[in-house]
């Protein structure tokens, strides 16, 4: 079994409407210090995430895969409202999400094409450029 420490249990609110799913993350205050060593701190990405995942259809592990684009204008606070949009294109072997992260009011980051894999046994070879 995975154990993950507190970065990973935040407090969230999270809303779901059909294709849509909001929700605003927060790291416990005594952690509030990380911010400042990431320009993308790694539990508020992966909780990020994580929120597309309760965009899919059916039941089951999703895996992320890759992302068609991310662009971050900002950075992150201790705290994120978070948008999750099912795109169009997705489908039962293939979730795609996009995601837009804003802290004080203001997007810092866009995520676009976020595929998530339903992970049922399937291999396949990455794509993409690692930088």
């Amino acid at each position: 079994m995975l154990e993950v420490g507190p970065r990973w249990s935040p407090d969230a609110l999270v809303a779901i409407d059909g294709n849509r799913a909001s929700a605003r993350i927060a790291l416990p205050a005594e952690l509030g210090g990380d911010v400042h060593h990431w320009s993308f701190h790694p539990a508020l990405a992966d909780l990020a995430t994580g929120l597309g995942v309760m965009l899919r259809v059916g039941d089951g592990l999703h895996v992320p895969t890759r992302y068609e684009h991310i662009q971050i204008d900002g950075q992150l606070g201790t705290s994120l409202d978070v948008v999750a949009v099912r795109r169009d294109d997705s489908t039962e072997a293939e979730l795609v999400i996009d995601l837009d992260l804003s802290s004080d009011g203001s997007i810092v980051a866009r995520l676009r094409g976020l595929h998530l894999d339903p992970g049922r046994g399937r291999r396949r070879r990455a794509r993409g450029v690692c930088r």
